[in-house]
């Protein structure tokens, strides 16, 4: 059942940004993506791209996540796979970490990147998602 939950909290997730909700404009790109697995530790973020130069190449990104331990117990060393994705293709993945958050608290993350991207750049076809969310090593994807 959770793995079911995983499953239909990506596809929530997907439709929702490949239905055009991301707020785009000359200067700037943003999108929200969310992940709730079964320790109760959520992850929502945005992504940005630099408004001074969004034709420079490589691409400079800023993200921005916030995870908050729902749960009643303390979560360890938690860490966030995250994945940039154009086109379909996935053209980097790094990993967040947010370090311990105590039952009922957050954590924030922020990191730059620079990304490699084609010539002829189309944001409709930029994603930034979260696909794995680990716990003390472990991962909540794992869990049954």
């Amino acid at each position: 059942m959770k793995k079911f939950a995983l499953i239909l909290g990506i596809l929530v997730i997907a439709l929702v940004l490949s239905c055009g909700c991301t707020t785009t404009s000359t200067s700037s790109s943003s999108s929200s993506v969310s992940i709730t697995l079964p320790s109760e530790v959520v992850i929502t973020g945005t992504w940005e791209i630099n408004k001074e130069d969004p034709s420079s190449r490589p691409l400079p990104i800023e993200i921005d996540l916030d995870a908050v331990n729902q749960g009643k117990s303390d979560a360890k060393n938690v860490q966030a796979d995250i994945v940039f994705v154009y086109d379909d293709k996935t053209i980097l993945t790094e990993k967040a970490n947010l370090g311990d958050i105590s039952a009922g608290n957050s954590k924030e993350f922020k990191a730059k990147y620079q990304l490699d991207i084609p010539e002829t750049f189309d944001r409709t076809k930029f994603d930034m998602t979260i696909s794995n969310i680990y716990v003390d090593g472990k991962s909540l994807n794992d869990e049954n």
